[in-house]
């Protein structure tokens, strides 16, 4: 007998369906901002509470659109094009540019996505088994070289780095008598009055969009999920879903996790100056 769990949608697909994006409106935006005449679009796959696609204009070029799930509304997609700026300005690391994006779902798309560059290659996971030992080893030191850089970009708080006026010119223009004329400002605003102004980095520091809070039907309320002062409490977070916590287990589940949180303590002693 099959179990009725094995037909259950995926969460991407039950997300999916619940956004239920206009891909067709998706494609009309992408033409006109890219002024393309005709166009491609092909799935690339879902991960992050998203799915991707790549599309390829007549001319050869291509750019890769991101239809972001609604697992956590305007503050994800806001997070995730800050993100790639800063490491973008910061580092060294191939982060495709960003296009446009739109962190609203009242959008002809009807979900929030972002428009990016398309970065060619093949992904290490992908063909690692196809690798010598050699090259592996090889391969990982020079992926650890590339993404060490990441590491001096540091602030007083564990959290999301939130938009700044920078994200304002890359945003998608609303036009809807739902949305004021100076759309662009107000979300900015909001986002000012949002999370915590840094002193060391003098970046804005909202929530943590990690998977872990956003365990689809399950995520923990935005309000529990930082900024946080210290990885030790953002540890605590983790193990005990939000502060103050909201993992609901018994006795003993709940001593694995206190467990937790105490070898990571102990850890900490060890760690490098």
């Amino acid at each position: 007998m099959s179990s009725s769990l094995s037909n259950s949608p995926s969460p991407h697909d039950e997300l999916w369906n619940v956004a239920n994006p206009d891909m067709d409106a998706l494609d009309t935006i992408i033409t006109q901002h890219f002024h393309a005449d005709t166009l491609e679009r092909v799935a690339l796959g879902d991960g992050g509470y998203g799915r991707a696609f790549i599309y390829t204009f007549n001319n050869g070029r291509q750019v890769v659109a991101k239809v972001i799930l609604p697992v956590r509304p305007v503050f994800k997609t806001e997070s995730e094009v800050a993100a790639m700026i800063l490491v973008k300005e910061k580092t060294s690391i191939p982060v495709p540019d960003v296009y446009l994006y739109c962190s609203t779902a009242d959008n002809p798309v009807r979900a929030e996505w972002i428009l990016m560059q398309y970065l060619q290659g093949e992904r290490f996971t992908d063909c690692f088994e196809d690798l010598s030992n050699e090259k592996r080893y090889r391969t990982a030191k020079d992926l650890a070289k590339i993404i060490s850089p990441i590491f001096n970009i540091t602030a007083s708080y564990c959290g999301s780095v939130l938009p700044g006026s920078w994200c304002n010119a890359l945003r998608y223009p609303i036009a809807s008598p739902f949305h004021k004329a100076n759309e662009k400002e107000d979300v900015s605003r909001l986002f000012l009055q949002t999370g915590i102004l840094d002193p060391l980095s003098g970046l804005r520091i909202g929530p943590i969009n990690d998977s872990v809070f956003l365990d689809y039907p399950n995520q923990v309320p935005l309000k529990l999920c930082g900024p946080f002062r210290s990885d030790q409490e953002w540890m605590e977070a983790a193990a005990y879903l939000g502060i103050p916590g909201t993992r609901t287990t018994d006795i003993k589940n709940r001593y694995s996790f206190d467990k937790l949180v105490e070898v990571f303590d102990i850890a900490k002693q060890f760690e490098y100056p």
